[in-house]
């Protein structure tokens, strides 16, 4: 049995969901749940996403089952105290701090995954299973509509995700992606196709006019700023159905990337993802490093 515990934001809860793909198809003759029972107490972004935004299946681990390989909470604050008081049960599989990967996540017997698992080793191998999964339901509003409409008949789309707003003061994040990671995203954009057209995507687009903009010249400019609140995963839809992508270092718009079915999509991502980590690598292999 292997329970995977689901907590976050949209972006980290599909991070997790993707390892329990992962497991189930590495494990197919075991037990693979989910323990989604820390949303009773977490009251950061709009909570448990997974099922109303893409309708997966969600096999929660019963009390009795958590029980067997990890001290069962059901508080989130509670979770982070037990964690830090109790020893590591051997059953328990923690994410590495540096999120490097670790083959040994996929050892047999029973495991309890804590963590965010934003490495995509541990799920590249079943890409294709992940995205028919994170299938989004077609919008009933006519933005969205239009602007999907638009963009299945577009062949030179870029989205730039400009993420501020919480980041200008989180130490792991600020500062990375600013206004020369931009430039330099949008120059090579420019060089590589011809007659780009852009979609901005932000949490201050006011930034986004005075700062990202001027950048863009005479070039076709749409600015997505409707979505909000338990409607931001249109985001994610709108920007992985543009043709090629413009990223910040965060789990958002790395979604929306590698969701992009495009198979020449140009995909450009900041070179370092975090302050404090040095060596991770969130980025693929084919994206364009600035």
């Amino acid at each position: 049995m292997k329970i995977v515990r689901i907590i976050g934001g949209l972006g980290n809860q599909m991070f997790q969901y993707a390892l329990y793909l992962s497991l189930r198809k590495r494990f197919p003759k075991e037990k693979i749940l989910v323990d989604c029972s820390l949303f009773r107490s977490y009251g950061v972004h709009n909570g448990l996403e997974l099922d109303k935004v893409f309708g997966v299946d969600l096999p929660q681990a019963s009390f009795f089952e958590m029980f067997k390989v990890t001290v069962p909470t059901y508080n989130y604050t509670l979770a982070r105290i037990v964690r830090k008081i109790l020893p590591k049960r051997v059953s328990e599989c923690y994410e590495a701090k540096d999120y490097t990967y670790n083959e040994h996540v996929f050892s047999p017997g029973n495991r309890y995954y804590n963590g965010y698992w934003q490495n995509f080793r541990y799920f590249i191998d079943i890409r294709e299973l992940i995205q028919n999964t994170y299938k989004f339901s077609l919008p009933h509003d006519n933005k969205n509509s239009e602007i999907l409409r638009e963009l299945s008949e577009s062949q030179s789309s870029v989205s730039i995700h400009v993420r501020r707003g919480d980041y200008l003061k989180a130490p792991n994040y600020a500062g990375l992606c600013g206004l020369e990671y931009y430039r330099q995203a949008i120059n090579y954009i420019k060089r590589q196709i011809k007659s780009p057209s852009f979609y901005i995507f932000s949490d201050d687009i006011g930034w986004c006019k005075e700062n990202i903009m001027p950048m863009l010249e005479d070039a076709p400019v749409n600015i997505v700023d409707w979505n909000r609140g338990s409607d931001s995963y249109r985001d994610i839809q709108i920007m992985s159905a543009c043709k090629n992508n413009i990223i910040a270092n965060s789990s958002f718009s790395w979604w929306a990337a590698f969701l992009n079915t495009n198979k020449n999509a140009i995909v450009c991502a900041p070179a370092k993802w975090t302050n404090t980590i040095v060596n991770c690598k969130f980025q693929l292999p084919e994206w364009v490093l600035f």
